[in-house]
């Protein structure tokens, strides 16, 4: 199963904006400061865990106006699937568009299985916030979060 598109309906300060064409092997995304690198990021995390609530200390990216929505389009030899959350409540409502192929609604459980939000944002979703956070805490603390990742 492969990321072929992330899309921002509405998150933070994206707006009707998408990453196409992600490709096989290692994808980068480059580019200034404030351009949406990690607002990117966050919306993966998100679709794929839910959308934080005003307690959670994630940063829950608002947009201006609106409610907060986003999509992920993943592919397989089989066909290709957007998972798509909106917010509301518990983490937003999610579905699982056909865009090829057989419908697969179980396919965000499929995607995440037992991998937790705090595993997937050491391994895939490092940003500035994690590393406030292991700035401030002591060298094991580094160590056990860095290898939380490898099991």
């Amino acid at each position: 199963m492969k990321l072929r598109r992330i899309r921002a309906e509405a998150f933070g300060a994206l707006r009707e904006c998408s990453l196409d064409g992600i490709g096989d092997g290692l994808t980068v995304v480059l580019g200034p400061n404030e351009s949406g690198k990690s607002s990117y990021a966050a919306l993966v995390r998100q679709v794929l865990y839910g959308f934080p609530d005003r307690r959670s200390r994630d940063h829950g990216y608002l947009p201006r106006a609106g409610a907060r929505a986003g999509a992920l389009t993943f592919e397989s030899a089989d066909g290709m699937w957007s998972i798509v959350r909106s917010d509301g409540s518990k983490g937003g409502s999610v579905t699982v568009e056909t865009v090829r192929g057989e419908p697969r609604p179980q396919l965000l459980g499929e995607i995440v299985g037992r991998v937790t939000p705090e595993t997937f944002r050491v391994v895939f979703g490092f940003g500035l916030d994690e590393l406030d956070d292991i700035e401030s805490g002591s060298d094991a603390d580094v160590m056990a979060r860095l290898s939380a990742g490898a099991y």
